[in-house]
């Protein structure tokens, strides 16, 4: 009897980790005639602060996507990491510094390496000047974010580049 419970659990135990590697809500779990009597319902996905869209947990601390004063923030334990007017999803509405930095610095350059994505703002600038960017990040959650709540779209690798 045990035994079948466990194994009627497992489909959803797999998807409850799966979703919770990839920030999304786990599925809503279903009585079914095999059920343990009296088990206590999965716990609540947890609460998150106002004004807080997104946060994952980081080698670095805290990776948190929050909006306030008008301002959509990718925040690493409370340390802004990147800035923009909320609601805005033209992750190249301006031009960026850098890329005038890396024409003037080596204007024959095809590659340019970003250390760092942020919201993807300066990479998605380099490779709109026509370079093809590679990106090394930290911290997995911060690609994540960049890309649902920020709008990058190009690629990004999660490494330290000790590997």
């Amino acid at each position: 009897m045990r035994r079948r419970s466990l194994s009627s659990a497992l489909p959803w135990l797999a998807s409850a980790l799966l979703a919770a590697c990839t920030g999304s809500a786990p599925p809503a779990r279903e009585a079914s005639p095999a059920s343990i009597p009296n088990a206590p319902p999965p716990p609540a996905a947890p609460t998150l602060p106002p004004g807080v869209l997104a946060e994952g947990a980081g080698a670095q601390g805290v990776v948190r996507v929050e909006e306030r004063d008008g301002l959509r923030l990718l925040t690493i334990d409370g340390v802004v990491q990147a800035a923009v007017p909320a609601g805005r999803r033209d992750i190249v509405a301006s031009p960026d510094p850098l890329v005038t930095l890396v024409r003037a610095a080596r204007p024959n350059a095809r590659t340019v390496l970003v250390i760092g994505l942020g919201s993807g703002r300066t990479a998605a600038a380099l490779a709109a000047a026509g370079l093809e960017v590679e990106v090394a990040e930290l911290e997995p959650a911060v690609i994540d974010f960049a890309r649902r709540f920020f709008g990058y779209q190009g690629h990004a690798i999660a490494s330290d580049g000790l590997d």
